[in-house]
């Protein structure tokens, strides 16, 4: 009898094992934005499941800010972004949004990159100040309310970017 139980336990223990594991997901991708000397690596604020074969999209009710990440920049620096593997071999974007030399908020976006590339540098337009910097993959043409074909992100990463201030010294 003691023998039995020795043998039933590694078999149980590894069926044990074998439920937590099969229970797990993979990891998301997490995207790396890169400026002012810092990295910040992120994760996705969007992510949409597609069903390709169904033809359904099911995305989470609203977007999860928590995610976000956070960066403080001066105007007209760069900022690096790179992806990992499971993002670029997919087509995918930057979307970026920007202060201009007036103050006004502008909008700008990369092309479509297919080429298999993992990381681009985004240069603010005239030495803006970016404030949001968005990178957006899982495209998927869809119907806007007019019934035209527009080309949606079904996962997206977000960096917001605050303004750095320059503190003047007065003794110098």
């Amino acid at each position: 009898m003691r023998r039995r139980i020795r043998s039933a336990l590694p078999a149980g223990l590894l069926m044990a094992a074998a439920l937590l594991l099969s229970s797990c997901t993979a990891p998301r991708p997490v995207v790396t934005f890169y400026g002012n000397r810092t990295a910040v690596e992120v994760e996705a604020e969007l992510w949409c499941e597609v069903n390709t074969t169904a033809l359904t999209v099911s995305c989470p009710p609203g977007a999860d800010t928590s995610k976000d990440g956070h960066l403080t920049m001066s105007p007209g620096q760069l900022l690096h972004v790179s992806v990992p593997t499971e993002v670029g071999d997919d087509p995918w974007l930057v979307v970026f949004e920007y202060l201009d030399a007036a103050g006004q908020s502008r909008q700008g976006r990369t092309g479509v990159f297919t080429d298999g590339r993992l990381a681009y540098t985004l240069t603010p337009p005239a030495g803006g100040q970016l404030s949001r910097v968005e990178v957006q993959s899982g495209l998927i043409p869809t119907q806007d309310t007019n019934g035209a074909t527009v080309i949606a992100a079904s996962r997206s990463w977000v960096l917001v970017v605050t303004p750095k201030t320059t503190t003047s010294n007065p003794g110098s």
